[in-house]
């Protein structure tokens, strides 16, 4: 392929040419004059052709200068839009990135929160525990003083215990002493009642020793005096047939019977309400 300059070259050489042939043609045409006119043109041209072909060398020489600088910052252009690539890739892992971070915010956030509640709960816990500790505490020296009590229950129940045994004891022995005051008792209980019946015969028969020592005084004296009536002589002189034999009457064997009976009760009454004591 022909370049810019030998086409004009190759031009300038056909424009000679054909001048130089009209020359020829009409050298008989024209006059001197006008062909050394035309001989300054053809000059003037070659001057012109020889500066457009010296520009047309420059314009080339730029023109390369020009691709390699073309290719050079296509080079660059290529090397930059690899770079505008790898910077959206980095522009997208930083959006990833602020994403994660905003995502790592919100959990630290969260995180935080949490610390903040586990901190409260913590001091809550803290606070429950000390009052906890407080009220072991307290239990055990409470536990410690019902211990101390405990043992010293403990020490007084068996003394009480040791005197329970001591009172039992006692008590059977008294159990004893009362069954056999309830045997004495009974026997005194039936001797009175024998004494009783005695005294009660004796009592009748001193009536009728009375009677029939009335009647026999009556016949005596002759007088006609009632049986049932007393005798003549005044009551502090007459001794009845009892106090000749010895035997002493009904009004003075009563209180004695009664007395003993009253100590009986008595006896009995202590003995009752010492019991119902030995057993508490």
């Amino acid at each position: 392929m022909m370049s810019w300059c030998e086409r004009k070259m190759e031009f300038v050489d056909e424009y000679d040419s054909h001048h130089i042939a009209e020359d020829q043609q009409d050298e008989d045409l024209y006059k001197v004059s006008d062909k050394a006119e035309l001989l300054h043109s053809n000059s003037c041209l070659r001057t012109l052709c020889t500066d457009w072909q010296e520009s047309a060398e420059m314009e080339e020489d730029s023109n390369a200068t020009l691709r390699a600088e073309n290719s050079e910052l296509k080079k660059q252009i290529q090397s930059l839009r690899q770079m505008k690539q790898d910077i959206q890739l980095l522009e997208n892992e930083l959006e990833v990135t602020r994403a994660a971070k905003a995502d790592e915010n919100k959990r630290c956030s969260t995180l935080e929160a949490n610390c903040r509640e586990l901190e409260k709960e913590n001091e809550t816990l803290r606070r429950q525990v000390e009052a906890h500790f407080n009220e072991v505490s307290s239990f055990l020296l409470k536990k410690e003083k019902q211990e101390n009590e405990i043992t010293e229950l403990t020490c007084v129940l068996r003394a009480y215990q040791q005197q329970l045994e001591e009172d039992r004891f006692l008590l059977e022995q008294k159990d004893d002493i009362i069954n056999q005051r309830d045997l004495v008792i009974q026997q005194h209980k039936d001797m009175l009642s024998e004494y009783i019946t005695i005294n009660q015969g004796m009592k009748d028969e001193l009536k009728d020793l009375n009677i029939k020592l009335a009647l026999a005084s009556i016949s005596r004296e002759g007088s006609f005096m009632r049986v049932d009536t007393m005798l003549a002589c005044p009551p502090e002189c007459s001794v009845s047939l009892g106090e000749e034999l010895g035997i002493p009457s009904v009004d003075q064997m009563m209180p004695e019977e009664e007395q003993k009976e009253e100590e009986e009760e008595d006896a009995g009454t202590q003995e009752e309400q010492a019991v119902p004591y030995m057993s508490k």
